[in-house]
């Protein structure tokens, strides 16, 4: 009896383990079927997103384009969609780096925002020449901007600079083309400042 009742739980236990596998390799990777059926759920709830939010320009990349990660169940697609729809961003703490007068320098800043729930950052590097005018440091001009996203994909199709206060800071409005699991929005636009201190201090 005892010998029995040891091959029935090893029976019973190599069962639970490889059921439990097949249901999760089957849930990791969705069939070519599957994702098509998918792709037609995330077409319709971004035009519903964009009729409810006229502004919001969302697109969605090509079927062939999604990798394996972005393959989301049409509700969480939803969720994102909706959050690129009114997205914010928010500037967050900077970063600064010290110059010598009448030098050439870079700092960076960045805003922040959360899809999802998943929070993520856009960067923003500024090149700048600083020129001594009237006992005090100013910016001279721009050398170079980039700008990049940590996560989903930012491609930066632009910036307007304006110089404000005197010549001591940089506001700049950079626009750029931001995908995220598969949802693109063009045309998003992020505003940053840079100032330089009287001694050349830019951050």
């Amino acid at each position: 009896m005892k010998k029995l009742l040891k091959l029935m739980t090893a029976l019973l236990a190599t069962i639970i383990v490889f059921g439990t596998v097949d249901k999760a390799s089957a849930s990791t990777e969705l069939t070519k079927g599957q994702k098509e059926l998918y792709y037609e759920e995330y077409v319709h709830i971004i035009k519903e997103t964009n009729l409810k939010y006229p502004d919001a320009d969302i697109g969605i990349v090509p079927l062939e384009d999604f990798t394996e990660k972005e393959w989301v169940k049409p509700e969480e697609f939803k969720k994102i969609v909706e959050d690129m729809a009114v997205l914010k961003f928010t500037p967050v703490e900077k970063t600064s780096s010290l110059i010598q007068p009448l030098s050439s320098t870079s700092a960076t800043k960045s805003v922040a925002t959360t899809i999802n729930n998943v929070s993520l950052k856009i960067t923003v590097k500024g090149s700048f020449t600083t020129q001594l005018s009237n006992g005090i440091q100013k910016f001279g001009s721009i050398t170079s901007l980039t700008s990049s996203s940590s996560k989903g994909t930012w491609k930066q199709t632009g910036y307007t600079p304006y110089l404000i206060d005197g010549g001591r800071t940089y506001e700049i409005d950079v626009t750029g083309t931001f995908t995220y699991n598969g949802a693109t929005k063009k045309g998003n636009g992020v505003t940053v400042e840079f100032h330089c201190s009287s001694t050349g201090v830019v951050s």
